[in-house]
């Protein structure tokens, strides 16, 4: 039995700036290589992240859009692949090419008029007396794998469909999802 692949991007710390204001909130991460743990491209290869997010509540409404870019990545678990492998000096196996864009976005409705959203998920408005409520959320998104390999160019497209139904204070979560995805060799 083959052992699973798994690929990270080579990126121990990202750093994400947020601006809040009101009912409007703009966020933007990435992965800056001044940080010493994300100095290592010479073994784990070059990795390029970046995050950005929209997000804005019009009454008791939340919504969010995302996108989310990731270049360059490693095989964590090299030593299961090639047998002599020193985890110590080697370099890891590298997938330099392979990306994945992700564009979704999220919809939420909160049905307790005295529940701060906002206070839970962002800290931009005080919750002065406790109260829960029930969230529904419907998250919706598309994501496209591509990479270049011996045989070509490869792409992967998935398009997500998620409904939580969240009853948040009493930490009860349930989720109901939907995924298609489309695979051709280009």
């Amino acid at each position: 039995m083959q052992p699973d692949l798994f690929l990270s991007p080579n990126s121990s710390l990202r750093v994400a700036l947020s601006l809040d204001y009101e009912f409007l909130g703009f966020n933007v991460g990435f992965a800056p290589r001044f940080f010493n743990s994300n100095k290592d491209d010479n073994r784990k290869g070059a990795s390029d992240l970046t995050d950005f997010s929209f997000r804005f509540f019009l009454g008791k409404w939340a919504q969010e859009l995302t996108y989310q870019s990731s270049q360059g990545f490693y095989v964590a678990n090299t030593g299961d692949f090639i047998p002599d492998w020193n985890p110590d000096s080697d370099p890891f196996a590298q997938f330099p090419d392979l990306r994945t864009i992700y564009w979704g976005a999220s919809k939420a409705y909160v049905l307790n008029d005295r529940f701060s959203l906002r206070n839970i998920v962002y800290n931009t408005e005080w919750q002065l007396k406790s109260a829960g409520s029930f969230v529904p959320t419907f998250r919706y998104g598309y994501r496209r794998v591509s990479g270049t390999f011996d045989q070509g160019k490869e792409v992967e497209n998935n398009f997500e469909f998620e409904l939580l139904l969240l009853i948040i204070t009493l930490g009860l979560l349930m989720s109901i999802g939907l995924s298609h995805r489309s695979f051709r060799r280009v």
